[in-house]
């Protein structure tokens, strides 16, 4: 997606978004971000707080969105999650709410593969082989 970094009427509500960020790990995301939104960190706000200005959460595999974090969250259109699954996302809650959720379904599947090469290469050549004797 291309941003215009001019402002104008129909951009006003865009760069005035608050972003949920669920957890400092995607902070590299959060650089590039944060010249364009608000942004919150879920670990820096009280646990039952309602924020009602946040609009787009950003989280990873390892963050609940569930029932009760999404109660929280009164305003939220759009989910961007950082992992392959939506394991951790209550999708059934999520679509009675009209929310829209997008991941990274493909993005680890290249190197994973890569990876699976390389432990077999190493496993049938034993290149980093540890002898028990030592």
């Amino acid at each position: 997606m291309i941003i215009n970094n001019e402002k104008n009427d129909s951009s006003e509500n865009f760069f005035n978004t608050t972003l949920l960020i669920s957890n400092k790990s995607l902070f590299p995301a959060v650089k590039y971000l944060k010249k364009r939104f608000n942004i919150l960190y879920n670990d820096e706000i009280e646990k039952n707080n309602v924020l009602p200005s946040v609009t787009g959460l950003l989280s990873s595999g390892y963050d609940l969105v569930d029932k009760s974090f999404l109660d929280r969250l009164p305003n939220l259109k759009v989910i961007s999650h950082f992992a392959s699954g939506l394991d951790s996302i209550d999708v059934d809650e999520v679509k009675k709410r009209n929310i829209v959720v997008l991941n990274t379904p493909n993005a680890v599947v290249n190197d994973t593969a890569d990876l699976a090469m390389a432990f077999i290469l190493n496993l049938s050549r034993r290149f980093f082989y540890k002898s028990s004797i030592c």
